[in-house]
């Protein structure tokens, strides 16, 4: 018997039902050609029950679609023999009104009713890549170590659908994405797994699989691919022995490389030639030059490996194999850096760091192989060297060279912080700073020449007797002095002057104190100390010339009073001294009043001349008559023509002159020293 029920769609049951759902559909699965039961109660029902599928009203029939109990409120619908094609879909129980007067009308809600079926296949694709069946045949999946394969798990049938699972062999691989499920047109679901995978050497030939999990199987469905991973070389060397050698004996050195696709290789002396690319060679008889390292190198597709080094040690002087980390160094001020010296020698050999300055000055760094500045500064530029010695020999590397960069730095240490100048003087305030970009100076002379504001200049500018120079560069690379000069320093000039330097890293400042020397109160004091010196020179002159003056008046005096004694013995000439002798004459003889002009060549002498000591000097003829009137009895006039010489005036014994040998103490006067040519004045 088949009855067919139709479907009345309604917005809801009236507020005034008499008749009401006590239980409805709920989702539910079953299994191909299975029997399910949906549900449906209704407490007080008065209508008719009617079911729909997706929408669309379903009748009874016999075998397949059956009330489970009729009458006494009871809907539920029996489905026998299920399939996907018919009973796969959303299920709704209805119940028409009590009467066509009342709005009692029931609808349920929704419920699934799913009909298991086995996905069909699961393969494993790259990202965006399309299934064909010449992709079944397909067992490895290729990448490069170090990249992120980029893979889909893919079930296609499903219903419902399948949980997605990735394996990298035994371990569970998590995926950064929701699983993706697509229903088809069929009514089964289409399931996608996304995995980006990062893989490396090591994961060369692993085992990459997915495994569908689903109701309807019994054992999970799994696809798998083994993983074909591309890895550039890796290469390894070795010697047949260890230690140090002796010159003359062998060694056999080999290399082996780890690859995917396999590589060949090549040995090489580190940083020379060419030797050989078989994976061994024979060193017949080692010597000196054949101690360094030996380095073998892998190539394959992907590229080169890095070299493998085997270093045979033989006895010798070292030698540098490595100096870095590279030929010019940048770095900034502050900036932690090392150098790194790599030599070799039998025995090891020690090192030592030297820096050369931009001057030609060479300092001692450091002592270990490895030179490490914890903070960088413009000290630091230059070349450095690494030294290496040991008992036979010392060697040095090429030079690292070092340039520094940063804000400006003043050299403190160095700098004054004050500078002193009298007044008047020109005052040069010196700094002296490094900077690599050479930075922009200024100079904040305060409140200068009465201004109300601060002054400031810079390179090559002035302001009255102020004047800033451009700075001009010292020896040292990077460094300069910057000079603020002020000509004619004057008092109110002392007070602090401020440099302030800055480039593209930064800035710096130094104050410099100005201190000037009030010296007119020590030039009025020399003034007067010279004005009082002279005024006492003067007044000693004075003394002395009043004092001769009247020891002249008082040997006249006394002259006078002996005239008497004119003619004796007496009164013969004592000496040629001035007229403060004891033995004063009548006459008093200046010093020079015996002499004349000393000449170099000898003349021919007149009658009347007088022969001193038969010497060039001639008697002054003035004197004579005062001589023939002293009446000494050795004194005469010339006769026959005799001349008188000095001999014929005999001195008496008391005269120095008269011995013609000097006293030990001298007299006051003038002594007088003769010879043959000539006199002196003492």
């Amino acid at each position: 018997m088949k009855v067919l029920m139709f479907l009345t769609f309604t917005a809801g049951s009236s507020a005034l039902a008499l008749q009401r759902f006590t239980e409805t559909p709920v989702y539910a699965e079953v299994n191909p050609l299975g029997t399910v039961v949906m549900n449906c109660v209704v407490e007080d029902m008065k209508g008719e029950c009617r079911w729909e599928k997706d929408g669309v009203p379903v009748g009874l029939y016999d075998g397949k679609y059956e009330m489970v109990n009729s009458g006494s409120g009871d809907c539920s619908i029996r489905i026998l023999d299920a399939s996907m094609e018919y009973d796969n879909g959303v299920w709704q129980c209805q119940v028409t009104a009590s009467d066509f007067t009342q709005k009692d009308t029931l609808i349920s809600d929704g419920a699934q009713l799913v009909v298991r079926v086995a996905p069909s296949r699961v393969s494993i694709l790259y990202q965006g890549e399309k299934y064909t069946e010449e992709l079944e045949a397909r067992d490895r999946i290729t990448g490069r170590a170090g990249d992120e394969v980029e893979l889909e798990c893919v079930s296609d049938g499903g219903n419902p659908v399948p949980v997605l699972t990735w394996f990298l062999g035994d371990k569970l691989m998590m995926t950064k994405q929701a699983q993706e499920n697509m229903r088809t047109s069929q009514g089964s679901w289409r399931a996608v797994s996304r995995l980006s995978l990062p893989v490396s050497r090591e994961d060369n030939l692993k085992m990459i699989r997915c495994e569908a999990a689903h109701d309807a199987l019994d054992t999970n469905l799994v696809v798998h691919q083994t993983l074909d991973i591309l890895f550039p070389p890796r290469a390894t060397a070795r010697a047949d022995k260890t230690g140090v050698l002796s010159e003359g004996e062998s060694v056999v050195l080999s290399c082996s490389a780890e690859s995917n696709p396999p590589s060949t290789v090549s040995w090489r002396r580190s940083g020379g030639n060419l030797l050989t690319t078989q994976p061994s060679f024979t060193i017949k008889s080692v010597g000196r030059d054949s101690a360094g390292g030996y380095e073998c190198v892998a190539e394959n597709i992907l590229g080169l490996s890095e070299p493998a080094v085997v270093d045979i040690k033989v006895q010798y002087a070292p030698v540098i194999l490595e100096v870095g980390p590279q030929a010019n160094l940048a770095s900034r001020t502050g900036e932690k850096i090392t150098l790194t010296c790599s030599a070799e020698g039998s025995p090891p050999p020690t090192y030592q760091w030297l820096q050369q300055l931009p001057t030609g000055e060479v300092l001692v760094r450091g002592y270990q192989r490895e030179l490490v500045i914890d903070s960088i500064s413009y000290e630091h530029q230059g070349e450095f060297v690494c030294g290496a010695k040991n008992q036979l020999g010392e060697v040095q590397s090429d030079p690292v060279s070092v340039e520094v960069s940063g804000a400006p730095s003043i050299t403190r240490l160095t700098v004054a912080s004050e500078v002193v100048v009298r007044t008047g003087d020109d005052a040069n305030i010196e700094v002296e700073f490094c900077s690599n970009p050479q930075p922009s100076q200024r100079w904040n002379l305060g409140t200068a020449g009465g201004q109300a504001s601060n002054i400031v200049l810079g390179s090559n500018q002035r302001h009255g007797r102020f004047v800033v120079d451009k700075p001009q560069p010292v020896p040292a690379k990077d460094c300069y002095i910057s000079v603020l000069r002020i000509l004619g320093a004057h008092p109110a000039d002392s007070r602090n002057y401020v440099l302030e330097l800055q480039n593209d890293h930064g800035f710096d400042t130094h104050t410099v104190k100005l201190v000037v020397i009030d010296n007119q109160v020590s030039q009025e004091i020399f003034i007067a100390i010279v004005v009082g010196g002279i005024l006492t020179f003067l007044l000693l002159a004075l003394i002395v010339i009043y004092l001769v003056k009247a020891d002249k008046c008082c040997g006249k005096k006394e002259a006078e009073k002996q005239g008497h004694e004119v003619g004796s013995d007496r009164t013969d000439v004592e000496s040629c001294h001035s007229s403060v002798s004891n033995h004063s004459h009548n006459t008093v003889l200046p010093p020079d009043a015996l002499y004349g002009t000393v000449t170099k060549k000898k003349q021919k002498l007149n009658p009347g001349d007088h022969v001193f000591n038969d010497s060039n000097e001639r008697l002054r003829p003035d004197l004579l008559p005062s001589l023939s009137r002293s009446v000494s009895p050795n004194v005469g006039v010339p006769v026959d023509g005799h001349v008188t010489t000095y001999n014929d005036l005999c001195f008496p014994k008391a005269s120095n002159c008269g011995s013609m040998k000097r006293k030990k103490q001298r007299n006051q006067g003038v002594d007088c020293q003769l010879n043959s040519h000539g006199y002196f004045n003492y």
